[in-house]
């Protein structure tokens, strides 16, 4: 079964200073997590998960 996907088309954002678009910027690049109990949680879970096996 094949199913239909949408591309991914770029994303045009408009800030309204300067010092909004370098906040943006230094979020976006930053790799400091974010810190959130159900985040951190979630990233628990995906770092245990396994597999199931696959079905034939």
């Amino acid at each position: 079964m094949k199913t239909e996907i949408k591309p991914i088309r770029p994303t045009h954002l408009e800030f309204d200073s300067e010092e909004e678009m370098n906040k943006f910027i230094n979020y976006a690049t930053s790799t400091k997590k974010t810190s959130d109990p159900g985040l951190d949680r979630l990233r628990q879970l995906m770092k245990t998960h396994k597999r199931a096996p696959e079905r034939k």
